[in-house]
């Protein structure tokens, strides 16, 4: 190949990408005003006044005075599709409103919370990934044998318990009992362990079941029969033709994966004090804090939307046929 073509075919390469990630980032408005239509809407059907917990949480006594001045000063004496109107405006320029427990802007609130929910569930990512891995290929490299049999045993266990249980079970144990690591706070890496490793036991669990399964099931094609005819040995054959196949599917569910640890985290957040915007937003839900609530929706949206659209980044610059399935037809009939 000249080195005229080099950059042709560079460009080739990482033209899908760049499509894949064109088309998913111009959906994320579309996305996230469906989102927010959504919360509104079911915010403002449920019980209660939003004007009466403003009032509650400002300790104003609400009198029939008080409640008329907080409604026209919210808008809430406006009829819903106005509300939303308003609402989107102020929210296009950035501006999602006060809390009503703080009286501080809702988007800085949250922002300020963000940065340690988000170490978190980085932390509790990487430890699903090496342990994912890690059982995966241990079952996977004996199967019906009993390391197979010993990790699909405790991949069951892990994924009947119920994460906050198996925080206070650990919290318990290593904090109280044994007094190895803090039970709970922000600070130092040992904060990390109880709550990244209560995050993430069911879906290392659930991983690990995914990879064994695929691992067997490429084990026995034919390219790995190729390889143990020529010779390789059992752990040349895992590293360079088994487990690079394999981990496809398990690089797929990451994507799930991250949801299901951002969803996770907000439960843990509030056992182990963890000053994240879980915690933050669980207080308000029991205050009914609204803006506070229609921010964090979209926030926890967008996060989650980029995030799968890494994971499906990698998988396509990683795969060959996922961006062939991206890139369509070669114009003019080129080939590759």
């Amino acid at each position: 190949m000249s080195e005229a073509a080099s950059p042709a075919l560079t460009r080739r390469r990482f033209e899908p990408l760049w499509r894949l990630a064109g088309r998913r980032l111009a959906l994320i408005p579309l996305l996230m005003l469906i989102v927010s239509l959504a919360m509104f809407v079911l915010l403002h059907l449920g019980r209660g006044d939003p004007a009466l917990d403003y009032l509650r949480l400002s300790g104003i006594a609400p009198s029939e005075q008080a409640v008329a001045t907080v409604r026209h000063q919210l808008g809430l004496d406006l009829p819903l599709w106005q509300q939303y109107g308003q609402w989107l405006w102020n929210a296009l320029h950035l501006d999602f409103g006060t809390s009503y427990i703080t009286g501080r802007p809702v988007l800085l609130e949250l922002l300020n919370y963000l940065p340690a929910t988000l170490w978190l569930v980085a932390v509790a990512f990487c430890v699903t990934v090496v342990f994912s891995v890690l059982l995966g290929v241990i079952a996977g490299s004996y199967p019906e044998r009993l390391p197979d049999h010993l990790v699909r045993a405790v991949a069951f266990l892990g994924v009947s318990l119920p994460n906050f249980w198996l925080a206070f079970l650990m919290v318990l144990v290593f904090s109280i009992w044994l007094k190895w690591l803090p039970p709970m706070g922000y600070g130092g890496p040992s904060h990390f362990v109880l709550p990244a490793i209560a995050i993430s036991v069911m879906t290392i669990s659930i991983n690990a079941r995914l990879l064994r399964t695929s691992l067997v099931e490429v084990a026995g094609q034919r390219h790995v029969h190729y390889a143990r005819l020529r010779g390789l040995s059992p752990s040349r054959r895992l590293r360079a033709h088994i487990l690079p196949h394999a981990l496809l599917p398990l690089l797929t569910a990451s994507g799930m994966a991250i949801g299901e640890l951002i969803g996770g985290a907000f439960v843990i957040e509030n056992i182990f004090a963890w000053p994240g915007v879980g915690r933050f937003a669980v207080e308000a839900i029991h205050n009914r804090d609204f803006p506070v609530l229609m921010c964090f929706t979209l926030l926890m949206t967008l996060v989650y939307v980029l995030a799968n659209l890494s994971v499906d980044l990698v998988h396509a610059w990683i795969d060959p046929r996922v961006r062939r399935r991206t890139q369509g037809p070669a114009p003019g009939g080129e080939h590759a």
